[in-house]
């Protein structure tokens, strides 16, 4: 296997992590993969760039655990190049509350740099898929 395989596959590692970590409500785990610094665009943000780990900590801490979801990358595109990486998919995600099931699509783009030996997203531009 190549190291531009292995590095991609460490890539796909990090970002499941990282989103099993919000469906969870783990903090833990979304902080280890998570920059202090991070920044993004965002439906919440309202069009604004946003700084910092404040409010994405606030939110999963709040959050209410998920405990039935399915989660889809849809064409993804992984790059790595030294000490950072870009990953683009389309997330098409399921979740059950209330005997109900929720979906939700949206493009993302996440930008992930290696800290002291670990993938942490350093940025990240999510919208909404609003269908035609």
């Amino acid at each position: 296997m190549s190291s531009e395989t292995c590095e991609i596959m460490e890539i796909e590692t990090c970002l499941m992590e990282l989103l099993h970590s919000i469906q969870r409500a783990d903090i833990q785990a979304y902080l280890r993969r998570v920059s202090d610094q991070v920044s993004c665009f965002e439906p919440e943000t309202l069009g604004h760039l946003l700084k910092g780990i404040g409010l994405h900590r606030y939110l999963v801490e709040q959050a209410e655990p998920v405990e039935n979801y399915h989660i889809e990358l849809m064409d993804p595109v992984i790059k790595v190049a030294k000490d950072m990486a870009f990953a683009a998919y389309t997330l098409h995600l399921t979740e059950k509350i209330d005997k109900q099931d929720r979906i939700q699509s949206e493009n993302v783009t996440r930008i992930f740099q290696r800290e002291k030996g670990v993938w942490k997203m350093v940025h990240f531009h999510r919208s909404l898929f609003l269908p035609g």
